[in-house]
């Protein structure tokens, strides 16, 4: 066989595993692009779409390397994934423009969205030249490339499980928010007995970085008004852990560890709270706040546009 299709079908099969491999840590942030880009999908339909894309990912790589079906399956198969890549790549430089990662490569290695883009152009010439240039087979034992598949989608989905939420904590009635009369938890320039969304966060709370890159997400996608992050940070932890170095879009708080647990209606975190006009009319905690069901209400009440 001529070496240099070898090495191209390598190094073509090899970018895929590694992109599917990377996409993995965090695969919250593959969910969130998932999310930005097909927002009509909802949360949880975007989860379960970042996984089965990841593990086709994963499976195509595996394939190429091997060298089975490559003409009449895994080729076209390619150039259908290029292709949807390329137009999600499109879609966000044309809403966020040319952002510093998008997401192909996951966190651990950031393209931009042109970089990705030229590197789409580039992955799709050796696929056509690849395509030409291979023999077609027939399909014997189709079936493993179908149970490969299916094992690649169940591995991802038991390691990255897609969170169940409880049902929605009901309050009897409002009840008053000591925080807002707190010199403690006070944000300049900010009126709190207006209606606003208060989350409570941890910077040592794995489940606070999540919360924020949700809330982040969720932003980017309706623009979202009158949220306020208050953090609990510890000796050992800086709001830097929680934000990760990234801009945040809503104002935020650190607050001493002396006050913060006494003006929080409850011990969890992540926590947030509805609160209009100095009482709490509805409280979350991470457990319970269900982005697809939470988006009406926050939508009703004007904290999302």
């Amino acid at each position: 066989m001529n070496p240099i299709k070898i090495f191209l079908r390598v190094f073509l099969g090899i970018t895929f595993i590694a992109s599917a491999i990377l996409k993995l840590f965090p695969i919250e942030a593959f969910d969130a692009r998932i999310l930005e880009t097909t927002p009509f999908l909802g949360w949880t339909f975007s989860m379960i779409m970042a996984r089965i894309i990841i593990a086709c990912e994963l499976v195509l790589g595996i394939f190429i390397v091997a060298g089975v079906w490559l003409k009449r399956v895994i080729y076209p198969l390619t150039l259908l994934m290029l292709g949807l890549f390329t137009s999600i790549l499109i879609y966000s430089f044309i809403r966020f423009g040319n952002e510093s990662n998008c997401g192909c490569f996951g966190e651990l290695l950031p393209f931009s969205n042109i970089q990705s883009l030229l590197k789409n152009g580039l992955i799709i010439v050796i696929t056509l030249f690849l395509y030409c240039k291979a023999k077609s087979h027939t399909l014997k034992y189709w079936w493993v490339g179908v149970s490969v598949l299916a094992v690649s989608v169940f591995i991802i989905f038991m390691l990255h499980k897609i969170p169940l939420y409880l049902d929605e904590i009901k309050l009897k009635e409002p009840f008053a928010s000591e925080y807002v009369n707190s010199d403690s938890f006070q944000i300049e320039g900010e009126d709190l007995y207006q209606k606003h969304l208060v989350v409570f966060l941890s910077c040592a709370c794995p489940k606070c970085k999540d919360m924020v890159r949700n809330f982040e997400t969720m932003n980017r996608i309706y623009s979202m008004q009158n949220v306020y992050y208050y953090l609990y940070e510890d000796s050992l932890t800086t709001s830097s852990h929680l934000f990760a170095h990234k801009e945040i879009s809503f104002p935020y708080k650190i607050v001493s560890r002396d006050t913060f647990f006494t003006y929080i209606p409850a011990p969890y975190l992540p926590l947030i709270g509805l609160v209009d006009s100095g009482k709490y009319t509805r409280i979350w905690t991470g457990a319970n706040f269900d982005f697809d069901r939470v988006t009406s209400i926050l939508k009703e009440e004007k904290i999302i546009e």
